[in-house]
């Protein structure tokens, strides 16, 4: 049995994200200017290893779960 579902676009919706995102990369960007170049160095080594060590951590978690758990939902506010 296939279950389809409508999705309506909303392009007002889709322009906050948008707006949303780009404003969260200004801030993060404002937050950023703060450091020196020695320190991002620092900053971004640290994010880099932890997403993988995060990713890592994750796996067998990912490796047990049902087909299909783990896929995102797509929430649209109405």
């Amino acid at each position: 049995m296939t279950v389809r579902r409508a999705l309506k676009y909303r392009p007002d919706v889709l322009a906050d994200d948008v707006d949303t995102a780009a404003q969260s990369r200004r801030k993060i960007g404002e937050i950023l200017g703060g450091y020196s170049p020695e320190q991002l160095d620092v900053l971004f080594d640290y994010f880099a290893r932890a997403s993988q060590a995060y990713r890592e951590a994750a796996e067998p978690g990912r490796r047990l779960a049902p087909p299909g758990a783990l896929k995102s939902k797509v929430s649209l506010r109405p």
